[in-house]
C-alpha cells in the first residue's frame, strides 16, 4: 500500500507544478536619456525571485504570480534608489521587451551598448 502512495503522492506533485502558468519578463532598465544601466538588482517584491540586468541593462524574470510589483534597485554616484512598478498580465503577455526608464539616474554611457529602441514598449518609474 504505501509504494501507491508514494506514487500517487509523486503525481499530484507533478500535476501541481505543471498546472501552474509562468509569466516572463524580458526588460531594458535605461535611465532618463534612454541609456541602459547595467547591474541594477531586478526582483518580484514578495518574492525570491530576482535577477541582476548585464552590462546592457537587460534582464529576464520568471514568475508565476499573474500580477505583481516589480522592484529595481540601483546604485549610482553615491546614491541608492529603489523603484517600483506594479505590472499585470496584460502589459507583460505578448513576451516582448519592455524598457524601464529610471528618471532620477543620471547619464551614463556604455560604448558596448545601443540606446534602447524607441519602438519598444515603455513604462516611466520616477
Amino acid at each position: 500500500m504505501q509504494p501507491f502512495t508514494i506514487i500517487l503522492f509523486s503525481a499530484f506533485l507533478t500535476l501541481s507544478a505543471f498546472g501552474q502558468s509562468s509569466n516572463s519578463v524580458k526588460g531594458i532598465v535605461t535611465d532618463k536619456f534612454g541609456y541602459p544601466i547595467p547591474f541594477c538588482n531586478v526582483s518580484v517584491k514578495g518574492t525570491k525571485t530576482a535577477a541582476t540586468t548585464d552590462s546592457c541593462g537587460k534582464f529576464e524574470l520568471t514568475t508565476a504570480q499573474a500580477d505583481f510589483t516589480i522592484v529595481f534597485n540601483c546604485m549610482f554616484t553615491n546614491d541608492f534608489m529603489t523603484f517600483e512598478r506594479r505590472l499585470t498580465q496584460e502589459e507583460i503577455q505578448t513576451g516582448n521587451t519592455i524598457v524601464f526608464q529610471l528618471n532620477k539616474h543620471s547619464k551614463t554611457t556604455n560604448k558596448q551598448c545601443k540606446k534602447a529602441d524607441k519602438r519598444l514598449k515603455k513604462l516611466i518609474l520616477n
